[in-house]
């Protein structure tokens, strides 16, 4: 998304089966959003 290579260069997307454990909402999404903005 900039120039760079830590966390705030990047968009982060991560998506999970319902079954997982990771933490994530109704959608299966434990990431989405822009460098260090993403949700958690």
């Amino acid at each position: 998304m900039k120039p760079g290579t830590d966390g705030g260069s990047w968009y982060w997307y991560e998506e999970v089966p319902a079954d997982h454990p990771a933490p994530h909402d109704e959608d299966g999404i434990v990431a989405d959003g822009l460098g260090d903005a993403a949700r958690r």
